[in-house]
């Protein structure tokens, strides 16, 4: 029997001061293991030998949800009108796999914040607030309302890792985000895009994968046959 893929998923912290602990959405894990992957939750570790190692058991990485990317990071100062929440150490460990990854085409997933990340890795940049620096055509930020409700559609591109995920051209799907990608990335191409414009999906496709989106997938694997199969096709790229 064939080694299963090892997909590594950073932890981000919990905001408990207490006790500093350290966490993953469970969704993201049997995401993983439905397609096949054993997942390896990665801690957040200052040391670049001791991040390596751990990256270097890696076969994927997936960049997972969480707060927002610290702005300085795309040389921007933090926008007082935004609701902007950083996690210094999660950028800092998240910042070095990305470019770990990106670097020597490691297949990549990144969802929401990991999309985000990935984007910023790469010399992108965001929007620190959707409503207030793009507009409030559409709510993204529906935190208001179940993790799987389907809030608004996206328009796939064709001949992309997306659709062949989604074999569809419109799809709807669910929104738990306030930022979202600007200015792409180097090698990026945006393959989804909200009816307001709004990035929803890039990928570069001279990598092997490297699949960014916006929505939260791992929340939509049961009633959703697309959300599975880009979890599929990642674990795919990783044999």
């Amino acid at each position: 029997m064939a080694a299963r893929p090892v997909v590594g998923i950073p932890l981000r912290p919990s905001s408990n001061t207490d006790a500093p602990r350290l966490f993953q959405n469970t969704a993201y894990l049997r995401a993983l293991t439905i397609a096949g992957a054993v997942p390896l939750g990665i801690p957040l570790l200052d040391d670049d030998g001791d991040l390596r190692a751990l990256y270097d058991r890696c076969d994927a990485l997936l960049f997972a949800g969480g707060p927002d990317v610290d702005p300085r990071h795309y040389g921007e100062e933090i926008d007082p009108r935004c609701n902007v929440d950083v996690a210094p150490e999660l950028d800092a460990t998240e910042l070095r796999l990305a470019r770990w990854a990106t670097a020597e085409d490691r297949p990549t997933l990144a969802i929401c914040r990991g999309a985000q990340l990935v984007n910023v890795a790469l010399g992108g940049s965001l929007y620190q607030d959707i409503a207030v620096q793009h507009g409030h055509e559409i709510d993204h930020d529906r935190h208001d309302v179940a993790r799987d409700t389907l809030s608004h559609s996206i328009e796939v591109a064709p001949s992309t890792v997306l659709a062949r995920a989604t074999q569809q051209h419109v799809v709807d799907t669910n929104t738990l985000h306030h930022q979202a990608i600007r200015g792409l990335g180097a090698g990026l191409e945006v393959t989804a895009r909200a009816p307001d414009g709004i990035v929803e999906g890039a990928e570069d496709p001279a990598r092997r994968f490297l699949v960014l989106v916006q929505s939260h997938p791992e929340e939509l694997v049961t009633g959703q046959a697309w959300a599975q199969r880009l979890f599929d096709e990642l674990v795919a790229a990783s044999r």
